[in-house]
């Protein structure tokens, strides 16, 4: 750890049979011997040991700021944070070279491998898999589907292959032909990503199909069919994904005059379908409610008030947080708290507002409390004892 503009720093980590460690409230370094509780001398806070915290405060604002205005009936903050599930995988990975392959194959082959789309594409055309499944790839990266779905039925004519079942498949999926779809599914083989799509196709089509909720029979078929739901907060799981399809039913319906009770009904309970209470998650819910306008007492401020309530309270936990550098902050989380419990979102969202623009924050350091002008981040590491450190970029 060090200061931009004095030599105010610290080494945190094992060093010398004990640990180097940093309060991050009081920005003092402090040197722990063998089992020695991890608790700064100076505030009695805890100390950090190995990864600071505080780089995370700016995200964690952004993840409020969000939430609040969600609250209000704005989901752009919560569309900039939330990832871009897939709803279908495809394998794009361009096809292998092979020793003996003539060398025009090999140049487009080569070509793929460098990702040069436009060159495969501008290749002559070759009545080879492996070359059609490379100009098949590089079309689909250029955003060409219809081309692209076109070179894969090239390529199966060849003989049936999984992969490029696979791929075909999720073009067909994407463009709304199911029923090429389910076929070519059916043959993509039993990876992770053919059972996904299937799983995936068949939320789809239930949606698709029925007025309210999805069957929970076809929703556990699903399931049984995707395998057990990861709680990364960048993967799809059959409950983000009937969530998210029925939120967008819903809003195509409210913007063509035909939201009805039903639509609403059919969203809370697909809340129940989520199989994770993470961030991720329940972002994604108060996102659907915020843009169907839901602002008020309504679906989004019963998502978002609890959810608001508990990210303000993690951000005053952070020992950071508790520290004299960070005192505004402090003060303007525990503004936007007394907000939250009175059911003020816009003016929760204005109290953290100075904290979101504060520019040390932006660039994941502290104020520091030694010099008072400079700021404090992490400035090299060290992958081990007795190794040479390297600088950040």
């Amino acid at each position: 750890m060090a200061c931009d503009a004095c030599d105010a720093g610290a080494w945190i980590g094992p060093s010398g049979g004990g640990t180097d460690a940093w309060c991050e409230a009081c920005q003092l370094a402090q040197r722990l011997e063998g089992v020695a509780a991890a608790v700064c001398a100076s505030c009695g806070g805890p100390l950090t040991t190995s990864a600071p915290r505080f780089p995370e405060l700016a995200g964690a604002l952004a993840h409020l700021d969000a939430v609040l205005a969600g609250w209000t009936g704005d989901a752009a903050p919560l569309g900039s944070v939330l990832p871009e599930r897939p709803r279908f995988r495809s394998d794009l990975a361009p096809p292998a070279p092979r020793a003996g392959d003539p060398a025009a194959l090999a140049a487009v082959l080569a070509a793929a491998a460098r990702g040069d789309w436009a060159a495969v594409i501008a290749s002559p055309d070759r009545d080879d898999p492996r070359a059609l499944a490379a100009r098949a790839v590089a079309l689909e990266r250029r955003g060409e589907a219809a081309a692209a779905e076109a070179e894969w039925s090239r390529a199966l004519a060849h003989g049936d292959d999984a992969r490029a079942r696979l791929a075909r498949g999720t073009l067909r999926a994407r463009a709304g032909e199911w029923d090429g779809a389910a076929g070519d599914f059916a043959l993509a083989g039993g990876g992770p990503a053919a059972c996904w799509n299937r799983a995936a196709l068949r939320v789809h089509r239930a949606v698709a199909e029925t007025p309210g909720l999805p069957d929970a029979r076809e929703i556990a078929a699903a399931r049984a069919e995707a395998g057990p739901a990861s709680a990364d907060w960048c993967e799809p799981t059959i409950g983000r994904l009937a969530f998210a399809l029925l939120a967008e039913r819903a809003l195509a319906r409210r913007e063509a005059g035909e939201l009805g009770d039903l639509d609403l009904v059919a969203l809370r309970e697909a809340e129940d379908l989520l199989e994770h209470r993470t961030f991720w998650d329940r972002a994604l819910v108060l996102a659907g409610w915020a843009r169907l306008g839901t602002e008020g007492d309504g679906d989004a401020a019963r998502v978002a008030r609890p959810l608001a309530r508990e990210l303000a309270a993690e951000l005053l936990a952070e020992p950071a947080v508790k520290g004299e550098a960070l005192a505004g902050l402090r003060r303007g989380i525990e503004r936007a708290w007394d907000h939250i419990a009175t059911f003020e979102p816009r003016q929760a969202r204005a109290a953290i507002a100075p904290a979101l623009a504060d520019p040390v924050l932006q660039r994941y350091r502290l104020p520091c409390l030694a010099c008072g002008r400079g700021s404090v981040g992490v400035d090299a590491w060290s992958e081990g004892e007795g190794t040479d450190p390297a600088t950040p970029a």
